[in-house]
């Protein structure tokens, strides 16, 4: 596909063809379903809407901040019953990547309590307080994502930087962009088809290059960290060759809002 068709402004058409030629959608979260507490307007009826046509869901997010059931109860809260089983959050897959190694050690967590909770369920072993445990020069660094500033905080690659430069030692990185999130996905959903799946985010470096490295069609929504006239510097950057062009979406949309406007008019002009 070249640089022209690529953020492509989402149509009626557009929409009929994505809810047609796709069984898979996966979201980001944060500033694409939700500022939280503010939940998006159309977010939980875009959700309810493809899971009636018979899409499977799945929601991936850097965020360690909650467990797999802490999202599951906030979407069952909030209009959408979720299984623990469509969230991949970083939190449970750091607890699913230790287990996949078969890692025996002790567990260091630089992070929140929903990490320290998936580790456990794991059976792995968290240390005590901060200098109560030397970690032994092999440890293995793992990192759920590389965001590096966040809007009141620094980010975990901001931490994992200074942690990397200290030990020199190269993270293991699971959070989007990288792959382990899908591999996550389709080690428990082996049918699932890159080429006939959606990932629908806001954040460009994190949401559209992992969706675009797994092979899927990309959307991105301007709710977000992206807004369109960021999206116009980004194009114009990759026809430079300044950056990737693996940052740039298939498609953008307002929100997730628009898109499900866009379907309910699809419906309705069907005969």
């Amino acid at each position: 596909m070249s640089i022209e068709e690529l953020c492509t402004h989402l149509t009626e058409l557009h929409s009929k063809s994505l809810l047609s030629d796709n069984d898979t959608f996966l979201f980001d979260c944060d500033g694409v379903l939700w500022n939280f507490p503010q939940i998006f307007t159309g977010a939980i009826e875009l959700l309810n809407y493809l899971t009636a046509e018979g899409k499977r869901l799945f929601f991936v997010t850097n965020n360690s901040t909650k467990t797999q059931d802490d999202y599951a109860k906030r979407f069952n809260d909030i209009g959408y019953n979720a299984k623990p089983e469509q969230i991949i959050c970083t939190a449970w897959l750091t607890a699913q990547y230790l287990k996949s190694i078969k890692f025996a050690g002790k567990c260091y967590v630089v992070g929140m309590q929903s990490m320290k909770h998936e580790l456990e369920r794991e059976g792995i072993t968290i240390c005590g307080g901060i200098g109560a445990d030397p970690l032994p020069p092999d440890a293995n660094a793992v990192n759920t994502n590389k965001l590096e500033f966040d809007k009141d905080f620094l980010g975990a690659g901001s931490i994992l930087s200074s942690i990397a430069t200290a030990s020199c030692r190269s993270p293991t990185i699971l959070g989007k962009p990288h792959a382990p999130m899908f591999d996550a996905i389709r080690l428990a959903y082996p049918d699932v088809d890159p080429k006939r799946t959606v990932m629908i985010g806001d954040r460009v470096e994190t949401d559209i290059a992992f969706g675009n490295r797994q092979g899927a069609t990309t959307l991105l929504v301007f709710s977000g960290a992206t807004s369109e006239k960021d999206l116009d510097t980004l194009k114009q950057q990759v026809e430079k060759h300044a950056i990737e062009r693996d940052l740039l979406p298939n498609f953008c949309v307002k929100d997730v809002g628009q898109f499900l406007r866009f379907l309910e008019s699809t419906r309705k002009s069907l005969p």
